[in-house]
């Protein structure tokens, strides 16, 4: 079988679903895969500063009373995109 990012021959491939050789293969499919989800749902994923962050649009808000499974324990944090739409979520 070969690497889904660089195509060298392997026999086996310790990265989950994915075909891939190596670590540095396996951080290129990551970013690969963000970027393509971003693509389709661009208002559900925000990449900033290399960091890729995710939250529900249709559900920003999630009710305090389980911040235990919140992401960032629960902080909100606002997000402005480059053509002006903003969200707050406190689930990023």
């Amino acid at each position: 079988m070969r690497c889904e990012i660089c195509g060298k021959e392997i026999e086996k491939s310790m990265y989950g679903n994915a075909i891939l050789c190596s670590r540095e293969c396996f951080y290129d499919h990551f970013w690969l895969e963000k970027c393509k989800a971003q693509e389709a749902n661009p208002y559900e994923y925000a990449i900033m500063d290399g960091e890729s962050y995710h939250f529900n649009r249709n559900k920003p808000i999630v009710p305090d009373n389980d911040f235990d499974f919140l992401g960032f324990g629960g902080h909100r944090f606002t997000i402005r995109y480059d053509n002006g739409d903003t969200y707050t979520t406190n689930n990023l």
